[in-house]
């Protein structure tokens, strides 16, 4: 009797690779959701690095007086009372997503994670969480793409709290994880992470070919780090050529760029001046406003 066959473990078939991606929220919509949202995050992740720091401090009080100790605080104590807080307060912590709560305390737990790897290994200037400013807590995480955020039509969708639109710039490869919303300069961004197969993201090299760097010059046109050099003008040199600005394809890209330099820094150097005492503003859609030379004897 032939024996039965031993059930197929499901394996990556090559290493993934973790990229991510960024794109910026539209301005021309309501993001006072997002921003409600990140004061609650903040608020809540400050009590648990005070409650962490005071559960260590009275450890440590313990130990010096010869008491026992309290039980110190675990990431599964601080997920019941974030989950109890949640059914308190529906409008305040209630109004996160269950996953984006449990990541702040996942981000906490992490912290005191390398606090305590750093205490262990003897590094300095290694400190556990602790209570921040407003301004220095800029992000919400949903740690499983699907459940609670997706993106969809150029949209991104977030529970219990909107859709917002995104420019959509270009194509996300792979498999989504996690979508981060991120406040920085001045505007929205979301943030995703994906994971690529190594086979999609890198091309194979051919088996028994080393590492080799190059170098353009102007004597050799390529000089590779194996002491090989090239002066043959192919087809892998003439864009480089041409990016020189007197001859080939980017000969007329270059002579606008100077053009528009002149245009906004003037015959003088001074940007917005020229030669006349006139001023002009630039950007799009700016209108030019000029006032009249100064006179030789004023």
């Amino acid at each position: 009797m032939k024996k039965p066959r031993a059930k197929r473990a499901k394996r990556p078939k090559h290493p993934g690779e973790v990229r991510a991606w960024r794109f910026a929220l539209r301005l021309d919509q309501d993001v006072s959701a997002l921003h409600r949202a990140l004061d609650t995050a903040w608020v809540l992740r400050n009590e648990l690095a005070a409650a962490r720091a005071e559960n260590g401090r009275a450890i440590r009080d313990a130990k010096r007086a010869g008491l026992v100790p309290q039980a110190r605080l675990t990431k599964r104590d601080q997920e019941m009372v974030l989950a109890e807080r949640r059914r308190r307060d529906p409008k305040g912590a209630g109004a996160l997503h269950s996953l984006v709560v449990k990541n702040i305390a996942d981000r906490i737990d992490e912290g005191w994670g390398r606090f305590w790897d750093a205490c262990k290994e003897r590094r300095p200037n290694v400190r556990p969480p602790k209570p921040i400013r407003r301004e220095r807590y800029r992000s919400i995480t949903y740690p499983q793409y699907g459940n609670g955020a997706r993106l969809r039509d150029g949209r991104i969708e977030l529970s219990m709290i909107g859709t917002f639109r995104l420019h959509d710039h270009r194509k996300v490869r792979g498999r989504i994880q996690t979508v981060t919303l991120k406040w920085a300069h001045g505007r929205w961004w979301c943030v995703l992470t994906s994971l690529i197969q190594a086979k999609d993201l890198y091309r194979p090299v051919r088996a028994g070919a080393g590492n080799v760097g190059g170098d353009p010059g102007l004597t050799a046109a390529l000089t590779l780090s194996d002491g090989r050099s090239s002066t043959r003008r192919g087809r892998w040199t003439r864009g480089w050529a041409g990016c020189g600005g007197r001859s080939g394809p980017c000969r007329a890209s270059s002579r606008r760029s100077r053009r528009d330099r002149r245009r906004r820094t003037g015959p003088r150097g001074r940007r917005g001046v020229s030669r006349y005492g006139s001023r002009f503003r630039t950007g799009s859609g700016a209108r030019s406003r000029r006032w009249a030379a100064p006179t030789p004897g004023s």
